[in-house]
């Protein structure tokens, strides 16, 4: 037994060393065979090192056209900045590269052909890293003869760096490897062809365009604040104007913001304020145009936008951004008009876009602050009743301030309670979006009007019409707002 087992074992070694062999000669290529495709491990091959050495010059060449990218020392900047803020000689600079650390990235960007414009500090710092450092994942072919095979024929980009100790490294970028490896990429002074992974040269892919700054507004500072805010262009029927309701001693609405132009009205807070702080901060997805001209504007219809919104800032300046209809995939161009830049983006990422204006208004048509009411006329079969309102503050015993208001109905003294319910009434009546266009054949039931002991002496309309099918119709300072299903009940 012992003795076949021994035979056994030395025939399953034999057969494996054989097997073994075999499969390392089948591996090796054939003096006859002319593939050109060679492949060797490790893993890592290293192309070139120059971490510690700064990319001081990088010129691209990709599917968006050709450019240069020139280096500033950090330091030298700041130095230079520091001596003197006018100088020429200057770069202008992104301001969040000039707030980074030295130690992070020691060299700031900016593009030859327009070194007046901010280049984005992302971009730029992952361009950086890339420069640094090239490796592949392995060697494909060593035989210069295929370079159609892996899209380096007429690659998707050509890149030459200088560093700073006057050294230059130059490669090409191929088709992406199948099965996600990487990038087929080649040196300029070899004819071998690597893969590398994406993740160490994506930042050569990047388009032209693509490298600037696509900051459309900047942030709000937390001192200023925005005073008005205006909506006009294609979409509005007439331009929308909303003012802060900021004075707290002579407010007639309620909430933050409420409607100057076209007409008197109260606007949703939270509707208004998204849109507010949508108008700044903004970013496109991608720029389409740089120094733009008056041709630019109009090539992609900005000169005639379908929606521009415009904020008046406390500080006295304002901040406007026109955009265009979208296509039918959603997109838009976008500009600020003090800008020099248009963009592209979704306008779904657009925080104000498409707002109509009873997405701005209250629900309720009336929405207001009674306290500075001072009169309201109420016309209804033939019969006009005015009601005057004197409102005063009244110290109590207990040296609280009690506001105490007097009702005269034509000039007799009344019950106060029955205005506020009556008031109460008209504010429960809803926007509605589903209201004819006008009011011809239409009977008026009911005219009401508010008026308010402010400086600008505010009036505020509200009447009630009745339709060939008893239906009725709300207009609101002069605009078709919605439906009611009974008239307000009389005063007694």
């Amino acid at each position: 037994m012992k003795k076949n087992t021994k035979l056994l074992i030395g025939a399953g070694i034999g057969a494996g060393l054989l097997g073994a062999i075999l499969a390392v000669v089948l591996m090796l290529p054939s003096e006859n065979n002319d593939s050109s495709i060679k492949t060797s491990e490790p893993e890592s091959v290293l192309l070139y090192d120059k971490t510690g050495n700064v990319p001081e010059d990088i010129t691209i060449k990709n599917t968006g056209g050709e450019y240069e990218i020139i280096g500033y020392k950090y330091q030298a900047i700041q130095q230079s900045s520091s001596d003197d803020e006018s100088s020429s000689s200057n770069p202008v600079v992104n301001p969040e590269v000039l707030e980074a650390s030295e130690s992070e990235i020691p060299i700031v960007y900016t593009m030859q052909e327009y070194p007046q414009e901010f280049l984005s500090k992302k971009r730029t710092d992952e361009l950086y890293k890339d420069c640094q450092y090239l490796g592949a994942k392995k060697v494909i072919d060593t035989s210069g003869k295929n370079y159609k095979e892996y899209g380096l024929e007429e690659p998707r980009a050509e890149v030459t760096i200088r560093f700073d100790d006057s050294t230059e490294k130059s490669f090409s970028l191929g088709d992406d490897a199948p099965d996600n490896m990487g990038v087929y990429v080649k040196m300029s002074d070899e004819k071998t062809v690597y893969v590398v992974p994406t993740n160490n040269v994506d930042a050569y892919l990047v388009e032209k365009l693509q490298m600037f700054d696509n900051t459309i507004t900047s942030d709000l500072s937390d001192d200023v604040s925005v005073k008005s805010i205006s909506f006009s262009g294609e979409f509005y029927d007439k331009p929308i104007t909303l003012s802060e309701n900021d004075n707290i001693e002579q407010k007639i609405f309620k909430n933050q913001y409420y409607m100057k132009e076209p007409y008197l009205a109260d606007c949703r807070t939270k509707t208004v304020t998204d849109a507010r702080d949508g108008l700044f901060g903004m970013e496109g997805a991608e720029v389409t145009a740089i120094c733009v001209t008056e041709d630019d504007i109009k090539k992609y219809g900005l000169d005639k936008p379908y929606i521009s919104m415009t904020a008046g800032l406390s500080t006295g300046g304002e901040t406007t951004v026109n955009v265009t209809k979208a296509d039918s995939k959603g997109r838009c161009y976008i500009m600020n008009k003090s800008g020099n830049k248009i963009f592209r983006m979704y306008a779904g990422n657009i925080a104000w876009y498409g707002l109509s204006r009873n997405d701005i208004l209250t629900e309720n048509i009336l929405s207001i602050d009674m306290k500075y009411m001072n009169c309201m006329k109420i016309t209804q079969d033939g019969k006009t009743e005015q009601y005057d309102l004197e409102a005063k503050d009244v110290l109590t015993d207990t040296y609280s301030i009690n506001r105490v208001v007097n009702v005269y109905k034509n000039g007799q003294k009344t019950d106060y309670t029955e205005v506020m319910e009556y008031i109460n009434e008209l504010s429960s009546y809803k926007r509605s979006d589903d209201v004819p266009q006008d009011i011809k054949g239409c009977k008026k039931m009911i005219d009401i009007q508010l008026g308010f002991d402010t400086d600008n002496k505010e009036e505020i309309n509200m009447s009630f019409y009745q339709t060939a099918d008893k239906k009725y119709i709300v207009v609101y300072n002069g605009q078709i707002e919605g439906y009611a299903d009974s008239l307000p009940d009389k005063i007694s």
